[in-house]
C-alpha cells in the first residue's frame, strides 16, 4: 500500500559546510532519524498540509565551535506491506519551505 509520509527530520551541520543547508540538506547525511508526523493516502492532501510548517536553522556553539541544527518537513511516498511496516521509500514530492538566513 501506498503512502505520502509527511515527515520531520533533524541533523546537524557543522559551520565550514554552512553552504550546504538548502532544501533537503537532511539527506546529506547517513545518520539519519525521521519521525513521520502524519501518513496520508492522497499526495494532494499531504502536501497541503506540508504548507503549515516551515524549515528551521539555530545557530548554536559547543566545544567544536559553531555549528547549525537544520529541521526540514518533506512529503515522501512510500510503500507498506499487508502488515504496516516500511517495505519500500520512494520519491520525495515536496520540501517545507527554507528560511532566509544570514549566515556570519
Amino acid at each position: 500500500m501506498k503512502k505520502f509520509d509527511l515527515t520531520k527530520q533533524t541533523i546537524e551541520v557543522l559551520y565550514k559546510n554552512k553552504d550546504q543547508i538548502k532544501p533537503g540538506v537532511v539527506f546529506d547525511r547517513n545518520d539519519l532519524f525521521p519521525e513521520i508526523i502524519m501518513s496520508f493516502e492522497d499526495k494532494d492532501a499531504a502536501l497541503t498540509e506540508l504548507k503549515k510548517y516551515k524549515s528551521k536553522i539555530l545557530e548554536l556553539s559547543g566545544s567544536l565551535g559553531t555549528y547549525y541544527s537544520v529541521t526540514e518537513y518533506y512529503v515522501q511516498e512510500n510503500t507498506y506491506d499487508e502488515d504496516g511496516k516500511l517495505f519500500e521509500e520512494s520519491d520525495v514530492w515536496e520540501f517545507s519551505e527554507m528560511p532566509e538566513f544570514k549566515f556570519e
